[in-house]
């Protein structure tokens, strides 16, 4: 070790010397020792964590063979830098290791190095260091100006590189597509290094959900010119330690670059429905379905999958909605008639799918959908025959889709029952092997209309006209035959139900209790019931008032003209006997 006065402030290595033996078929990049040196500045309170204390390793300059086959890093680790097939034959490289500070007036030091070589007369092939190379890159990332607006994505290392310094790089194959077809050369790149590397990089920004499902194959290729024909000449015997291609392996990650998207039913052309409609029956229970809602989000794992959340932005709070992370939306309580009577039977929700990304980067989208409740006013039946309700459910959206097209108007199936019909004694008897498809009709509103008003199906007789009918049978020719539309049977028409409904021959009759049905009625009644009775009331007492001041009048002037007017005599005395 040098031995550097104080008062100089430079720093020597720990390591003298340093000899080494090793062969010409060392690989590139292989370590060959360390040399380590320490600057004394680091112990002077006014450099310490300044350059003056920092320095860099590096091959003397002065010595270019040795500078071509090895380097040092950083750290000290002197390596091998180029094939050492391609030496001059020298069975020893002399040279110096320097360490330079990084002060305004560098000092540095240096240690001799010796490295023995000994050849084994075999050749090495120009190649690729390894065959296979594995990246991930995040989708959609955009190119860099520095690079042509290309983004790069990894380096090929290559070893026993010529005396020329010639590389040539190509892409032959993308997931075993060839280069000559078209459309090649939109994705990927390949280029020479200064540092004599190939490099593969993304001309476009990549996304996940192109061609090849956002994972790649990318073949490359790398020659030198002239170089293997040379090596063979000259040399009986050559060894492979390199690969003439490589292949790289790109993976495009997903970044979250896609929001969810609600998927909506078929619903008229002429209508722009980016909502939802559902409806539910006036009487129904709590944690009644009403409508499904649907999203999809072609990001992967936690980007893509969704949670739904709904809001109510209009309607009153009977019955209140929830929804599940099926997209499902459902009643929160009972829906209860006499509460609804007085009532707006129409909701509006806000229904919000979200991914679940890291908040700083989840996306959402809204949409809306509209409940309705469902009475016997709104109700419209279609009557098939020869469909039995096992069959008719299976063809539910078609039967939708159908009476859809034949009123333009949007179309929602409430029931599929058995078919009903009127028997002798207008008694309600049920047809298994028929269908009743009972729907509503919503407006522009996306409200329900009134069976009895609208006249795309009803007459006032309570049939569809003919050309509805014909029209439906052509377009259900193959479900089931078409008998009729018509609004439910009037409880009033029925004078009971068969043995196959549960019922017996009783009179369907609704009893109305107007305490119980409309208090609102109850209340008026009331009230004009109590405001009779005061008016009845006063009457009376004005009526009894007039006797009672007639009589006190009388009763005051009688007893004056009394006194005015009588005599007091003796009473005559009566005859004895008498």
């Amino acid at each position: 070790m040098m031995t550097i006065e104080a008062t100089d402030l430079a720093y020597s290595p720990k390591t003298a010397t340093a000899e080494v033996a090793i062969s010409d078929q060392y690989a590139i990049g292989r370590s060959l020792f360390v040399v380590t040196a320490i600057d004394n500045d680091r112990d002077v309170p006014v450099s310490t964590d300044t350059p003056n204390a920092e320095f860099d390793y590096m091959v003397d300059p002065d010595y270019p063979n040795a500078a071509r086959f090895f380097d040092v890093t950083k750290d000290g680790l002197v390596y091998v830098r180029d094939s050492l097939t391609e030496a001059d034959g020298r069975s020893v490289f002399e040279f110096y290791i320097v360490s330079i500070d990084r002060s305004w007036q560098p000092l540095g030091d240096r240690t001799y190095v010796e490295v023995d070589i000994t050849y084994t007369g075999l050749k090495v092939v120009f190649g690729f260091i390894q065959p296979i190379y594995r990246v991930s890159i995040l989708e959609n990332v955009e190119g860099d100006e520095a690079f042509g607006e290309s983004y790069p994505i990894i380096q090929l290392g290559l070893a026993n590189i010529n005396s020329n310094r010639i590389v040539l790089c190509e892409i032959i194959y993308v997931n075993d597509v060839f280069r000559g077809t078209i459309g090649f050369l939109d994705y990927f790149g390949v280029r020479t290094t200064p540092a004599l590397a190939c490099e593969v990089y993304a001309k476009v920004p990549l996304d996940r959900d192109q061609i090849g499902g956002g994972v790649y194959n990318v073949t490359v290729r790398s020659q030198q010119p002239n170089r293997i024909k040379r090596q063979v000449q000259e040399t009986a015997v050559t060894i492979a330690n390199t690969w003439e291609t490589a292949y790289v392996i790109i993976t495009v990650m997903d970044a979250n670059d896609n929001a969810p998207k609600f998927v909506y039913p078929l619903y008229p052309e002429t209508i722009l429905t980016e909502f939802y409609v559902g409806i539910v029956a006036i009487d129904a229970a709590a944690n009644t379905e009403t409508v499904q809602v649907q999203a999809f989000d072609r990001d992967e794992g936690e980007y893509g999958r969704i949670t739904f959340f709904v809001e109510q932005e209009y309607g009153n709070d009977i019955p209140g909605f929830n929804i599940s992370q099926d997209g499902t939306i459902s009643t929160q309580n009972e829906v209860i008639k006499r509460r609804l009577d007085k009532e707006d039977k129409h909701y509006r929700l806000l229904v919000i799918a979200q991914d679940n990304a890291p908040q700083d980067i989840q996306k959402g989208t809204r949409t809306r959908a509209f409940i309705n409740i469902v009475e016997n006013k709104n109700i419209f039946v279609l009557e098939l025959k020869n469909l039995d309700p096992v069959r008719a459910v299976a063809n539910k959206e078609l039967i939708r889709q159908m009476l859809q097209e034949t009123t333009e108007r949007i179309v929602l199936v409430h029931k599929i029952v058995g078919r009903r019909f009127l028997k002798e004694g207008n008694i309600l008897d049920v047809d298994s092997k028929g269908t009743d498809v009972q729907f509503v009709i919503l407006t522009d509103e996306k409200r329900l209309e009134i069976n009895n008003e609208l006249d795309i199906l009803t007459s006032g007789a309570g049939s569809a006209p003919q050309e509805i009918l014909e029209n439906l049978r052509d377009l259900l020719d193959n479900v089931g035959d078409v008998e009729s539309i018509h609004v439910p049977y009037n409880p009033s028409d029925v004078s009971g139900m068969s043995d196959v409904l549960g019922g017996t021959v009783v009179r369907l009759t609704k009893t109305y209790r107007w305490w119980l049905d409309d208090p609102w009625v109850a209340l008026l009644i009331m009230a004009g019931i109590i405001i009779l009775v005061c008016i009845v009331t006063l009457i009376i007492l004005g009526m009894s008032w007039n006797r009672y001041s007639d009589y006190i009048s009388h009763y005051t002037r009688f007893p004056q003209e009394l006194r005015e007017t009588s005599r007091l005599h003796q009473p005559t005395k009566l005859p004895q006997g008498i």
